[in-house]
């Protein structure tokens, strides 16, 4: 029979294995795939992607890519606009640019736009979109002053208000419904506090200690990415995972960070920038490491870099785009089992 102190010797010896192994975990690599668009902003569980920009036009047109199939959505009046989201089904969301300024749009299956709505003003733009085809976004009130976050559901848009402060806008919405975003939260001050909306409750999700944050995504389980500032010059700003219960700050690779997309499995893309007269620079965060996915991945080999990431399906595939001297190349980065 084994003794106590025994026992604790074989659970330390146990822990520190754990611990070894985990600490020389090989880390991630990535195949990337080209996309026909300048820029990509969302993809569906099915692979679908969403983005703006077609190589040859001059314009950025709405886009979205299908079985590897790119088909250019049609705007008013021939407009530009982009696609910030896509669902298993084929539905898009996003906007179309008019002289008064964007416009609620939605394209099904057939590749036509349909107007969402809004709150009462003219403009707004749908940021995400889940399976069941219900859309989150922003929404200008009468006068076009304004916006709110929004939830449609059915076919009518609510309201979801602010933390105290005048504007609001819900970047993601999860297939229970659950919405992330970002809202002010003194009348007057564009400073804003990431929140997380569920069962008609808006939650505020705090920052580091300084005066900012916003929340950009969220996956299944109810987890929410973003970015929060902390106290300092400059109020430096971190990535961030929040679990439902406290805010996790993942680092960065140098600079400010924020976190744009997290799958199922809490694997966490986004990207770090040290001022505003650099290039973002891509990465992932895996189980408490992050990774420069240029290091990760055979992007240099390609001729290309990864600069900004916009989101991650719970496969593991990344999406994202580079800058050259003067145009976007969107691409996807595929994991290598």
């Amino acid at each position: 029979m084994t003794s106590f102190p025994g026992s604790l010797r074989a659970l330390a010896s146990a822990a520190l294995a754990l611990a070894t192994s985990a600490a020389f975990a090989a880390p991630p690599q990535y195949h990337l795939v080209p996309i026909d668009i300048a820029a990509a902003y969302a993809i569906s569980a099915t692979g679908d992607v969403g983005g703006n920009g077609v190589p040859e036009e001059e314009l950025p047109a709405p886009v979205v890519v299908r079985a590897g199939t790119r088909v250019v959505l049609p705007c008013p009046d021939e407009g530009y606009g982009d696609v910030y989201g896509i669902n298993g089904a084929g539905l898009a969301v996003g906007t179309c640019a008019t002289d008064s300024g964007p416009v609620n749009t939605m394209w099904g299956t057939d590749d036509q736009g349909v107007p969402v709505g809004t709150l009462g003003g003219d403009l707004g733009i749908s940021w995400g979109v889940n399976d069941a085809g219900d859309l989150a976004g922003q929404s200008w009130l009468p006068g076009n002053l304004v916006h709110h976050a929004f939830v449609r559901h059915d076919g009518a848009l609510q309201d979801l208000g602010t933390l105290g402060g005048t504007n609001s806008v819900a970047y993601a919405i999860n297939a229970n419904g659950v919405v992330a975003g970002a809202a002010e939260v003194v009348p007057g001050n564009a400073r804003t506090h990431a929140f997380v909306y569920q069962d008609g409750r808006m939650t505020d999700l705090g920052t580091f200690g300084g005066p900012g944050s916003k929340a950009t995504a969220l996956n299944i389980h109810g987890h929410v990415v973003g970015s929060a500032e902390y106290r300092g010059k400059g109020h430096p700003a971190r990535a961030f995972l929040w679990n439902g219960h406290r805010k996790i700050d993942l680092g960065s690779i140098g600079g400010d960070s924020v976190a744009t997309g997290i799958n199922q499995h809490d694997v966490v893309v986004g990207q770090s920038q040290r001022n505003i007269h650099t290039v973002p620079i891509g990465w992932v965060w895996i189980k408490g490491s992050i990774y420069r996915l240029d290091d990760v991945s055979d992007a240099r080999q390609q001729g290309y870099a990864v600069n900004d990431v916009t989101g991650i399906a719970d496969d593991g595939t990344i999406i994202g785009w580079w800058i050259d001297t003067r145009d976007f190349h969107a691409f996807k980065l595929v994991p290598i089992q």
